[in-house]
This record gives structure tokens, C-alpha cells and sequence, in this order.
């Protein structure tokens, strides 16, 4: 039977004739690539408690993500380490580039001083061994500590009802291969079989998935759903052309979700009264040498040159710019490349009329947003969260799903491609939204509006069967697989679907 046609077991249900178990919370668990530096991440985890709190107040959640201790703090429950090199999987410092630069400059120093190396350095063919030798201790120590990592997960995934992959983009592999996110997606989607907890994928982006065995191992994981829905009808046309059996419907991303209410706090740039209106800029590190391992230097550096330009045309035209970076460790680094271009090309002292100050959390983003008056980001969930808050934007698609996005929310009048946008073109498309202002922010309210009603009949679909005050281990019969007899739970719902 396919993945939407299963109903989902009760877990409150014991099956006849089995043992009294004493009752206790749904255990439910968030997977995900979370962990603090992407806010759009941070965003979806953050609507998806609250989904899951409004709707089962006893439910004892975790996480399964990069970074188990911002987790704790920034969302107030406990987290597993979603594999072997997650902060906390292993000894490993937190991201430091201050300690990177030292420590390449100490190794440098180091080299070219040791006595030893630099007589070894005579002997290239015996460096090469050495070299190689090391290269084969790393391999081993990384696979022993990966077999260490599935053993833990295991036994800490037992006794779980359901583990929610946390939408976004879980399904790719252009960040580390077919051995980064596609295999990690199949770990935990075999562990979740094996230890008979329901793997829900919800809303979930896909693509790019270019490499076979990333095909090979997210379609066996995707077969392992209970349930599974795409944010867009790309994610789920591509899913259903790697071979997935049964039924891909399409919801709204996540995001649509969140209650940006409890999170605005009051603020507002201190040249507001003086400008003619706030414009929050996203600029995003994609292709960024710094950031992606699949970088294009000359792509950036055009891009970062047509930012810096559209942001000059601001400035001379008064209005003022707030930063509105929602990832907070790699996007100040391509915003700071803007004002030094801004200074070095354009020649505009911007200190009275840009404010780019560090944030740290969704509160903090969320505030600066509210006190904009049209955003023009690059990120996908940057494009979302001005939405929540009802102010135009226009969108830099640097991927297809931002082109589907704004489409979908009838904004696609106001969408740019990365690589060939101009800035005579973004700065028509900005004048054009500013002039329809009213008509958008009408047409915004109606569409998000439609959206959060979409994904709330969701969760309530999703999460019914678990919505008592209190459950009992699923112990009632569950469905074989054909391939092997793996418990495989699953959930009927009724949606649009594209057919698989």
C-alpha cells in the first residue's frame, strides 16, 4: 500500500490479548539540519513546536539536529545529535573563525620552523606514504565513530512514537554529497523502521539530487515514510521521478505557519522619521567560496556588485536599509562586501542611512522585519517571513523554488533570477512594488491566511492520533514490508496530490 493510503495506528490503542502497558506522553521527535546559524531552519523548528504544544500539550518533544546544545537554549527542549561530526556527536568546538585563522597561521608557522619537517621534505615519496597513512586513519576513525553514532541514535530513538523531519530542504545533494544529507536521511529513516517509530516527512523541499546513490538512498528513506508531503509541485515531481511509490501531495512550506505575534519586539532604525521608507536587505552567501563547497568566486562577486549597486540607488534615493541577514554566520559576511563596495565604487558614507548590527535568534530577526517597509531578500525564508508581517517584497531566486514561491502567492511579477538580474531591472521591479503596495498587501493577507489554514488541517490530520491526554506504546499489529519485514506505520490523508 503507498505511503497516503495507510491508515496511521493509534497509539493509544493496544492490539487484543496484548500486555497492559503503563501509560505515558507521546514521545515525538523533530530530525532535521537545525542548529542555529539558518533561521529559516530555526523558523520551521520553532512553528512546529507550537503546532505540535497547541495540539498535544503532554507530548515529550526532542530534536535530532547539528547542535544539540543551541537547541536546548534557543528552543527549550532536548536534542540527539543528527550524526557523528553534529556538535556533541564527537569532541568538536563550535565554529570559531577567529581560532581557524589562528590555528592556520600557528600550523603554518610551525611547519616552516620544525627542523624535522624540513628535512623530511627531501624525501617526497616518503611524505606522499605519510600522507596517505594519515589520510586511511582519518577514513577508519570517521567510520568507527559513525557505527559508534548509529548504535547511540538507535538506542535513544527507542520508544519513540513519531520522528517529524523538520520541512525545509532535507532532500538535496549539493551540500557534501550523496554522503551528507541523503545518507543521513536513510540512517534515520532505516533506525526509525527498526525501532518501530513512525517517520513523518512534512513539507519538505527537494533538489538538486544529481548523484545516484543520493537517488538510491533517499528513495529507500522516502519509502520508509508514514506519511510524506513536499512545500512545492517541483519537490514532489522530482521525488516521484526518483521511483518513490505512491502518492506526493503538496502543502505550504512550514513557515506559513509560525504566530509572529509573541516574537515582534518594539524597535526602529534610528534614521526611520528621515528616510522616505525602510527597505530590509537580504543579501545571501550563495556561491560564496566561504560558505558553499560548490562555490563560483566570479557568480558571487556579480552578484555582491549588483547588490552593492541597487543598494546605492536606495541611498540616493532616501531611503533607508536595515539588514535582515536570517542566516547569522555566513550572509554579514557578503553584506559587509556590499559596504565595502559601497564605499570603494559608489563613494556614499551609508552610516546615517544603513543599519547592519548582528542578530542573534528569530525574536531579534522578526523585530527588525516588522519595522521595515518592503524587504527584498534572496533566501527563501526570507522571502516567507516578510510575508507573515505583510510587507512586499521582491524576491532574488538563486533557485527554483523561490520562482514557485512567489508564483504561488501571485508576487511573481516580483521575482529576479540571481545570475541575470540587473539593477536597473530589481530597481523596477522595487518601484513597481512600492506602487501597488495596497493591492499586494490585500492579495498577501488572503494567501497566507489560505496557507496557515492548509498546513493546520494538516497537523491536526497528522498529529489526531496522538492527541489524547496520555498514550501507550503502539503494540498492535503493524504492516510488512515486501523487502524485508520491517515494521512500516502508516497515515491516510486526504489532499491534492500529484500522482506518483
Amino acid at each position: 500500500m503507498s505511503a497516503s493510503k495507510q491508515p496511521l495506528l493509534n497509539p493509544g490503542a493496544a492490539s487484543p490479548g496484548s500486555a497492559s502497558i503503563p501509560i505515558r506522553s507521546p514521545k515525538i521527535g523533530i530530525w532535521g539540519t537545525f542548529g542555529g546559524a539558518n533561521q529559516g531552519d530555526e523558523l520551521v523548528v520553532t512553528t512546529l513546536i507550537a503546532n505540535i504544544r497547541a495540539r498535544i500539550p503532554s507530548a515529550d518533544i526532542f530534536g535530532v539536529c547539528q547542535n544539540p546544545e543551541d537547541t536546548l537554549q534557543r528552543h527549550g527542549i532536548r536534542a540527539l545529535p543528527i550524526n557523528a561530526s553534529a556538535i556533541g556527536g564527537h569532541p568538536e568546538k563550535p565554529w570559531d573563525p577567529e581560532a581557524v585563522e589562528k590555528g592556520r597561521l600557528k600550523n603554518a608557522q610551525t611547519y616552516g620552523t620544525s627542523r624535522i619537517r624540513e628535512y623530511f621534505k627531501r624525501f617526497p615519496l616518503l611524505v606522499t606514504m605519510v600522507k596517505g597513512l594519515r589520510r586511511k586513519r582519518e577514513h577508519w576513525a570517521s567510520i568507527f565513530r559513525e557505527i559508534a553514532s548509529i548504535r547511540h541514535s538507535y538506542r535513544d530513538l527507542k520508544g519513540t512514537d513519531v520522528l517529524i523531519v523538520a520541512g525545509s530542504g532535507p532532500l538535496i545533494d549539493n551540500w557534501g554529497g550523496a554522503w551528507a544529507q541523503p545518507y543521513t536521511f536513510y540512517k534515520w529513516a532505516t533506525l526509525a523502521s527498526l525501532t518501530g517509530t513512525q517517520f513523518i516527512c512534512l513539507s519538505a523541499g527537494a533538489g538538486p539530487i544529481d548523484r545516484w546513490l543520493s537517488r538510491a538512498f533517499l528513495k529507500r528513506g522516502l519509502q520508509k515514510t508514514s506519511y510524506r508531503s513536499f512545500r512545492d509541485q517541483s519537490s514532489a515531481k522530482l521525488i516521484a521521478s526518483l521511483g518513490v511509490k505512491g502518492e506526493h501531495p503538496v502543502h505550504p512550506d512550514m513557515g506559513f505557519g509560525l504566530d509572529v505575534g509573541p516574537l515582534i519586539r518594539p524597535w526602529r532604525p534610528p534614521f526611520a522619521e528621515q528616510c522616505r521608507a525602510i527597505v530590509g536587505l537580504g543579501v545571501m552567501a550563495w556561491l560564496d567560496p566561504r560558505y558553499m563547497p560548490q562555490s563560483d568566486p566570479r557568480g558571487f562577486a556579480a552578484y555582491i556588485r549588483k547588490m552593492a549597486g541597487f543598494a546605492a540607488w536606495l541611498l540616493r534615493n532616501n531611503y533607508g536599509i536595515v539588514a535582515v541577514h536570517s542566516d547569522i554566520r555566513f550572509d554579514p559576511q557578503a553584506f559587509a562586501d556590499v559596504r565595502d563596495l559601497l564605499r570603494r565604487e559608489h563613494n556614499i558614507d551609508y552610516e546615517n542611512q544603513l543599519f547592519d548590527r548582528p542578530t542573534e535568534g528569530l525574536s531579534a530577526l522578526t523585530s527588525r522585519v516588522s519595522a521595515c517597509d518592503f524587504v527584498v531578500a534572496t533566501r527563501f525564508h526570507g522571502v516567507i517571513l516578510p510575508w507573515l508581517l505583510n510587507k512586499p517584497v521582491v524576491g532574488i531566486a538563486y533557485n527554483q523554488k523561490t520562482v514557485d514561491l512567489m508564483n504561488s502567492m501571485g508576487q511573481g511579477a516580483f521575482c529576479v533570477d540571481y545570475v541575470r538580474f540587473e539593477v536597473e531591472d530589481l530597481a523596477d521591479r522595487f518601484r513597481a512594488m512600492e506602487s501597488d503596495r495596497d493591492a499586494i498587501q490585500t492579495e498577501l493577507t488572503e494567501r497566507v491566511a489560505e496557507r496557515r489554514i492548509q498546513l493546520s488541517d494538516q497537523y491536526d490530520h497528522i498529529l489526531r492520533p496522538f492527541a489524547g491526554k496520555s498514550t501507550s506504546r503502539i503494540s498492535g499489529e503493524l504492516d510488512k514490508s515486501a523487502d524485508g519485514g520491517l515494521p512500516k506505520n502508516r497515515v491516510h490523508f486526504e489532499c491534492d496530490r500529484t500522482a506518483g
